[in-house]
């Protein structure tokens, strides 16, 4: 691969990885069937057990008294189904704005003074 195809490619996964670090789980108030019927059903949700375990599922449904997901055990999705009254909590993922706006305005800056050192490398540094 050709180094003029790369850098932008590498450019856009360090911005994805990036945004994905400005994101944070907002553990839901309201009951845990309401919580899970209330979330978008493209949304992942983090479901927490009893004993602990916390689990990343897609697409959860309210079945009777459980939940009904596809979980994500690190290798493949599998079927995750669990009793509504051993779940402790659901969280949604939400944007932390305020670490996007940092972030942002970081790649910004970053950006700026790498323009600059390639557009006037023959003229010194930068005067800061």
């Amino acid at each position: 691969m050709s180094s003029a195809l790369a850098r932008p490619i590498a450019a856009g996964l360090i911005t994805l990885m990036a945004l994905n670090a400005c994101t944070r789980w907002v553990v839901e108030t309201q009951s845990v069937p309401d919580a899970v019927e209330g979330s978008r059903r493209d949304r992942v949700v983090l479901v927490t057990t009893a004993n602990g375990e916390r689990t990343r599922v897609t697409n959860p449904v309210v079945r009777q008294d459980s939940i009904i997901a596809l979980g994500w055990d690190g290798l493949r999705s599998t079927r995750f189904a669990v009793p509504v009254a051993h779940v402790t909590s659901v969280a949604q993922s939400r944007i932390a704005v305020r670490r996007t706006a940092a972030l942002t305005a970081l790649v910004s800056l970053v950006a700026a003074v790498i323009v600059h050192e390639v557009t006037y490398r023959d003229q010194g540094p930068i005067p800061w």
